[in-house]
């Protein structure tokens, strides 16, 4: 039905949107085809940049638009932009003519090297609490004095938040920027007034900053802020209330200067927490310093991406940050994630350059991720001998959820030390204590402690579970769940892990070491078969009728788990594969070829699913041509009801059973001309993945595929 429907495509648009509040209720200007316009106003040492599309009339809106239409939900751009105009919070505050002035354009969060050379502070702050030898006792964690130790240490590098900045400041690219920049000043007065403050006027190189200099703006003593208190709620106030929950009582030393500085430099509106923040922006836009627009690294690594447009655009640069933390810092983060990772070469990340392209395709809506050094120096290889991936061969087409590829022996080294941590600490095993001072926390990031792991486990299993078991896996693998069966009381499915060996007689016997501690867990409820020469371990519960049984078992030079239909349909073959599946195919050929590993989900038969089991009257259970929910009878007519449902359309989703954007005019008897659905969940049929390695660089490109009516 209808509601169904609405209810499954909340989760679905949502997650597709990201930010559907935002973007949702913008008119119209422009983006650059040449890259985020807002990267002319950010300086081209920024360490974080993120850029959002907030014109509806875009070709990437209008792409938008198109999938949101074919998911069913043609009126959800409007929906979100009358909820947000109809919800009490705003109402006071913003107008329609207001959102068509602010919005329309493109926004963006910058990260400056500032806000990194605050982290150092703290790190080098901790680093010489540490080193005063306050931690070196047990229960050093639970002393007031070390807690005191941490607020005279942090007492400097928190006076410097104020003077130096907080380092994160947004640029806006309004549609009307005369008519946002009147709303903006209103705004920050209303502010500044309300919290018994003043606005006062900075001259920079002849720009003006406008700063709201407040006495309360944090919400008076730390972690007080009201939540409903607009001014209280700044991300100041949020760092420190959760400093407080940590027992960090120094970061009182920020109340009584709290600000917010403004200023309009061109066709850019930038906002951050002090004017330091605001000057780099202002030397980037007006052309005294240079601009990420400008960047080589930037455009190194949009290059990669096949769409020059994107709904939302992040870039992430290694170079300045690990220049912001320093030497110290740098190298401690390097040796402990090195030791944590099996060996990476850190340091050549160091270099690297990231980014994440959210993009509306014909085909549906795209993630892609791209990382890489323009140094001319390659990544290191997370899977250099990756084989061809075949698994979709040997699954049968009905397969909902699948994963295949290869993953690198540093991952697997890193599955082992997490399985012996998992074993120590679930079955007490000697080598997990917890620590008690810092040396021991420092302790848990070194090759020695990762052996201490792997011994204590060996010690409870019986084997070592490096040696013996990831040791002999190949690195390849592949993941399948069959769509479930329903039968009476009875509920099947398949489901199978595929693990290849290198030695598959002594994988075998670890296994069977492994089905001699599951016997003994279980009370002796594991049985064995024989697949030929090789045994296959069964472990099913005799008092749950209808619940399929659990296998597992080495056959050839495979390791195979899984339910007891999943190991047959895999023995046996799929009578058809799902490399030969339509729908399976037209994703994958719409991802790139060369991956070391690949997913997919077929959201189609889940949803299909879901909406068999709802029933023909869905979970409202109305049928779908009567928009006459039983929620009607709370308003007093369809006028009242329609407000409701564009105060919050998922809330009050059921007010409109028919999915026509028309509130109970079934219910009501209310003439309407409702726009119509022309798609419907049953369009948003696969996601699929896939994550590659080429010419040095690393990536992964994701498709939420969103088929039309005549698919």
């Amino acid at each position: 039905s209808v509601p169904r429907r609405r209810a499954l495509l909340s989760g679905v648009a949502l997650s597709a949107l990201l930010l559907p509040g935002l973007v949702s209720v913008l008119p119209a200007a422009a983006q650059d085809a040449g890259g985020p316009v807002t990267a002319q106003a950010a300086p081209a040492d920024s360490v974080v940049f993120l850029s959002v599309d907030l014109d509806r009339d875009s070709a990437q809106w209008t792409q938008m638009q198109d999938l949101l239409a074919r998911m069913g939900l043609p009126n959800a751009l409007d929906e979100a932009r009358a909820a947000i105009l109809a919800d009490p919070a705003s109402a006071d505050h913003i107008s329609d003519a207001d959102l068509d002035a602010l919005l329309g354009g493109e926004m963006a969060i910058v990260v400056l090297p500032q806000a990194i050379e605050n982290l150092r502070g703290f790190a080098e702050a901790a680093i010489d609490v540490s080193e005063s030898g306050v931690l070196a006792t047990p229960g050093a964690f639970e002393d007031p004095a070390v807690e005191d130790a941490f607020e005279e240490a942090l007492a400097t590098p928190l006076a410097e938040l104020s003077e130096e900045g907080f380092g994160i400041a947004a640029i806006l690219q309004p549609s009307d920027i005369d008519g946002a920049w009147t709303y903006v000043e209103a705004q920050l007065q209303e502010a500044a007034a309300d919290s018994g403050g003043a606005v006062d006027e900075i001259d920079y190189n002849g720009t003006t900053i406008l700063v709201a200099e407040t006495d309360d703006l944090y919400g008076g003593e730390t972690g007080s802020a009201d939540a409903g208190d607009a001014a209280a709620a700044t991300p100041a106030a949020d760092m420190m209330g959760a400093a407080d929950m940590m027992g960090l009582e120094a970061f009182e030393g920020l109340e009584g200067t709290g600000r917010l500085a403004t200023a309009r430099v061109g066709d850019f509106i930038v906002t951050a927490g002090t004017e330091s923040d605001l000057e780099p922006l202002i030397d980037a836009a007006t052309g005294a310093g240079e601009t990420l627009a400008d960047s080589e690294e930037l455009a190194a690594v949009r290059a990669q991406f096949a769409s020059d447009e994107e709904l939302l655009f992040s870039y992430f640069s290694g170079p300045e940050l690990y220049a912001g933390l320093g030497e110290e810092v740098a190298g401690l983060f390097n040796e402990l994630s090195a030791n944590m990772t099996g060996g990476v070469d850190m340091e050549a990340y160091q270099d690297a350059h990231q980014a994440i392209a959210i993009w509306a395709d014909e085909p549906g809506l795209r993630i892609d991720t791209v990382t890489l050094r323009t140094d001319g120096e390659p990544l290191p290889e997370l899977v250099p001998d990756a084989a061809a991936i075949d698994f979709a061969d040997r699954v049968p087409a009905n397969t909902i959820l699948y994963n295949a590829g290869t993953v690198g022996r540093l991952q697997l080294d890193a599955s082992a030390f997490a399985l012996a941590q998992i074993i120590n600490q679930g079955m007490g095993g000697a080598a997990m204590t917890e620590p008690q001072t810092l040396e021991d926390v420092l302790a848990m990031f070194t090759p020695e402690f990762q052996q201490e792991q792997l011994a204590g486990a060996e010690a409870i299993l019986g084997f070592d579970l490096q040696s013996d078991f990831t040791d002999l896996l190949t690195g390849e693998f592949g993941f399948a769940v069959g769509a479930p069966q329903l039968a009476g009381a009875a509920f099947g499915i398949d489901l199978l892990l595929s693990l290849p060996s290198t030695d598959g007689a002594a994988l075998a016997d670890t296994v069977q070491e492994i089905a001699r501690l599951a016997e003994g867990a279980t009370g002796g409820a594991l049985s064995a078969r024989q697949e030929g020469e090789d045994t296959v371990y069964v472990a099913q519960d005799p008092s749950a009728d209808g619940v399929p049984a659990f296998e597992f078992g080495v056959i050839g030079d495979e390791l195979l788990a899984g339910t007891d239909t999943g190991l047959a349909s895999y023995e046996q073959g799929p009578a058809a594969a799902l490399a030969d599946d339509e729908q399976f195919q037209t994703v994958m050929d719409l991802l790139p070829e060369d991956g070391y590993q690949e997913g997919y989900v077929n959201l189609g038969q889940i949803i299909e699913f879901v909406l068999a089991f709802a029933g023909p009257g869905g979970f409202t259970g109305v049928g779908p041509e009567q928009d006459a929910d039983v929620s009607c009878a709370e308003y007093a007519d369809q006028t009242e009801a329609q407000a409701a449902l564009a105060a919050d359309s998922l809330g009050n989703a059921a007010l409109d059973s028919d999915f026509d954007g028309q509130a109970c005019e079934d219910f009501f008897g209310a003439a309407s001309t409702p726009v119509a659905a022309t798609g419907g969940p049953e369009n948003v049929r696969a996601l699929g993945l896939v994550a590659w390695e080429r010419d040095g660089m690393q990536g992964s490109s994701t498709l939420l595929y969103v088929a039309d009516d005549e698919s």
